[in-house]
């Protein structure tokens, strides 16, 4: 079992009783905001704060028999298995801490209190006005307004080398990335929450278009030497040969340059974190030496 499940299911035996699953979601991402014990990430959704992985890992845990759904909500069911001794001290700290401030709260006063004190999560709620009264709204509207970047054309550059899937979705949506462009040849990954079909849905599920264009990916079997480039020769000439065979690839980079006037916030994504250790930084310094990108702004995420 991964720690941060036992940081889950700690917290279910600390607190003794049933607990929804949007209250669930809440606490744990109050954990890592209010306590510095952050063992999950969350991006802005219908309920506000949600963790792709946090929701994983419940089901998970179902499937397993260690959790119970009840009508009231998850339940632990061998309460008297010492989960909680199997924490850091600090961590065992913060959770009854937290069951302390809010076990005894409702869902919608726990929901309340996360969208008040951390609003850049509301933008995306579907509860908004079940949870918080008009003058409240329009408080929160004018502090997202303020802190809001610009809409305007651009193309950005991220890889999820380091990041999770919850991680990776918070950035795009941040940038109000409309459509990403998936330009690995083959996108299967180790990292399974980012292979083809998993990326897609997740993407589908928060309202970003997901495209994959293979022609502008560089095949695996010349990518696998760049695991033992130590001084980034055999890279530099990858590229190289890469930049080479774009004039070939004309169709593919004529759709992408489409895709990005008609949707104006598009991502480009393959795996590696830095831009300029990843083809996709090639890719756009093509399009825009040959003027296919006029004035856009560029941004790695």
């Amino acid at each position: 079992m991964y720690y941060r499940q036992k940081v889950l299911v700690g917290l279910l035996q600390i607190i003794r009783k049933p607990i929804p699953k949007t209250k669930l979601q809440k606490m744990l991402f109050l954990l890592g905001q209010e306590h510095r014990a952050e063992y999950y990430h969350f991006f802005p959704h219908k309920y506000g704060c949600y963790s792709m992985i946090l929701d994983n890992d419940i089901q998970k845990l179902l499937d397993k028999g260690i959790l119970r759904q009840s009508e009231e909500g998850l339940i632990l069911v061998d309460s008297s298995d010492e989960w909680v001794r199997r924490l850091k001290k600090r961590d065992r700290a913060a959770l009854r801490a937290l069951a302390a401030r809010f076990a005894s709260e409702s869902t919608r006063d726990v929901v309340r209190y996360v969208y008040l004190n951390y609003p850049e999560y509301t933008s995306r709620s579907a509860i908004l006005t079940k949870v918080l009264s008009e003058e409240e709204r329009h408080a929160i509207r004018q502090r997202l307004l303020a802190s809001e970047q610009t809409t305007s054309l651009a193309v950005f550059s991220i890889g999820y080398e380091g990041l999770d899937i919850d991680q990776y979705i918070a950035r795009l949506l941040a940038n109000h990335v409309a459509v990403l462009v998936d330009v690995r040849h083959n996108p299967f990954s180790m990292k399974f929450d980012f292979t083809k079909k998993r990326l897609s849905q997740a993407l589908k599920n928060v309202g970003i278009a997901y495209v994959h264009l293979p022609e502008l990916g560089i095949p695996s079997d010349k990518r696998k030497p760049l695991q033992s480039d130590d001084d980034n020769t055999y890279r530099h000439r990858l590229f190289r040969e890469y930049r080479e065979t774009l004039q070939d690839k004309q169709e593919a980079l004529r759709r992408l340059v489409s895709i990005i006037e008609q949707h104006t916030r598009v991502a480009l994504t393959c795996f590696e974190a830095k831009p300029e250790q990843c083809h996709r930084q090639v890719l756009i310094d093509y399009l825009t030496e040959h003027a296919q990108l006029p004035g856009v702004e560029v941004r790695h995420l």
